[in-house]
């Protein structure tokens, strides 16, 4: 996700990561590495109970190279902020007194006027200005593109396909946005920043160990050279503008190749030049995001309690005259059928309901009321409660998928038991035992075949829906 907005952190922002990958070297000898962007190390602090101390971690710079001015001055406040207030008693007085930097210093973090201080000299030092305002873009990433004066950050004609999720942008043209991207069959999820090399700025990287990645450098078309590193926990592409410096981390890559880091490189354009924004521009896209927001909210409060209304009440006996008005309007109330058997081993029944041998919905008890319990449109029950769906889609992007789930009812949620996927694109068997997009193990046909067939559906006793007993 992207990075929260706080007020105050006490430590740099950081996204951490541990990689544990040999390094090497690909073709020529790099240009510029990992090591000229390190700009220290990060001690997670010490847990409860923990008695050995945590292994230090190497911290990079998103700011650009060892010689920049942008990096000398992220590496100088760095050393302040961890030098200042190490009791945080100045924190608890400026907290105490409602101490609020200007608009332009909150997200350093200062929260004194020496603070506010320093960033000035330093910034005074390196010829550099403030982060300035900040704006966050929850609905429409494409227009927080257009307040930077782009069109976008991706390649034309590229097949990658991009979920943008969320992003934020400062006055002076520094921006990060996360995306999800869909190459060759994988997805994966990218945090992408773009510090402008005008502006102080504070954010750093996280690494692990910098000898645990292999790098190189890659020539895109246009010839901008990128810096790819690559390891089993992440995934990094860097590039070196005259403007701005770009990182693109890539979290959980899994079973990521060169290749693909090279192809997923490829699917940005480096070439544009994000611009200062207007700041009543983005104060009058955030009040119009803002009042997007609260209609939608309004509407959604509306229809969850025209759903309370029908569908969270009482008892089954209530709820059921209800479900029979819907499918008597879908022409199919003659074959709907229902049964009452316990899944969540909490002593009272859960109305299936079903036709021809599966369900195709499933209500339960929770705090007194009725609540549907979402799962795929045909599922099966099997023994000691377990619940099998399987789905299917195909797309362009990713192929024909074919998904095996089993799930058990915790309560009024459900949990994933286990998920076995099959890709025919890339003829490939995955096994899942959480929603994470990366799988546990790539499996064969056969111990796929294992999973799957130990689960046997059980007998359940189907009765007309018409029949169910009134209240």
């Amino acid at each position: 996700m992207c990075q929260r907005i706080k007020h105050y952190f006490k430590k740099p922002v950081v996204i951490a990561a541990m990689m544990t990958v040999t390094v090497f070297l690909m073709g020529a000898a790099a240009v510029f590495t990992m090591k000229d962007l390190k700009v220290g190390q990060y001690t997670p602090p010490t847990q409860a109970g923990q008695t050995q101390q945590t292994e230090a971690r190497d911290m990079i710079s998103l700011q650009g190279f060892a010689s920049s001015p942008s990096f000398k001055a992220t590496k100088e406040w760095r050393e302040f902020e961890e030098s200042y207030d190490p009791d945080y008693t100045k924190l608890q007085k400026a907290e105490e007194a409602g101490y609020q930097a200007p608009e332009a210093y909150t997200m350093y973090p200062c929260y004194t006027q020496e603070m506010v201080d320093k960033v000035d000299a330093i910034c005074k030092k390196y010829n550099l200005k403030p982060l300035g305002k900040l704006w966050g873009e929850q609905r429409d990433v494409q227009k927080m593109f257009q307040m930077l004066g782009i069109p976008g950050i991706t390649a034309s004609g590229t097949k990658t396909q991009f979920k943008w999720l969320a992003g934020y942008y400062y006055e002076g043209g520094t921006f990060a946005v996360e995306t999800d991207a869909t190459l060759g069959g994988m997805t994966y999820n990218l945090q992408y920043r773009c510090s402008m090399k005008d502006t102080l700025d504070y954010v750093h990287l996280v690494v692990g160990n910098i000898e645990d990645y292999a790098q190189w450098n890659y020539a895109l078309p246009d010839e901008t050279v990128l810096l790819l590193a690559l390891s089993r926990d992440k995934a990094l592409i860097l590039a070196d503008q005259d403007s701005y410096f770009a990182s693109i981390s890539v979290l959980s890559p899994g079973n990521m190749t060169q290749e693909d880091l090279e192809a997923l490189a490829a699917s940005f354009d480096f070439s544009y030049v994000p611009q200062k924004v207007d700041p009543a521009k983005a104060d009058a896209r955030q009040a119009e995001e803002e009042a997007e927001f609260m209609s939608e909210q309004e509407k959604l409060a509306e229809l969850e309690a025209q759903i309370a209304a029908r569908y969270k009440l009482e008892s089954y006996a209530k709820i059921v005259p209800n479900l029979k008005e819907d499918y008597e309007r879908f022409g199919i109330l003659d074959k709907v059928q229902y049964t009452l058997v316990d899944l969540n081993g909490d002593g009272e029944d859960e109305l299936v309901i079903g036709e021809d041998g599966y369900g195709f919905e499933l209500y339960t008890m929770s705090e007194g009321r009725t609540k549907g319990i979402t799962l795929p449109s045909k599922f099966y029950l099997c023994d000691n409660g377990v619940i099998h769906g399987d789905e299917s889609y195909i797309s362009e992007a990713e192929g024909e998928w074919i998904i095996y789930q089993y799930l058990r009812l915790n309560g009024a949620e459900t949990e994933l038991i286990v998920r076995v996927t099959y890709n025919a694109v890339n003829d490939q068997w995955e096994k899942y035992t959480s929603y994470n997009h990366i799988p546990d193990e790539i499996i064969t046909e056969a111990e796929a075949k294992e999973i799957i067939n130990s689960y046997t559906h059980v007998k359940l006793d189907w009765k007309p829906i018409t029949d169910f007993p009134a209240d």
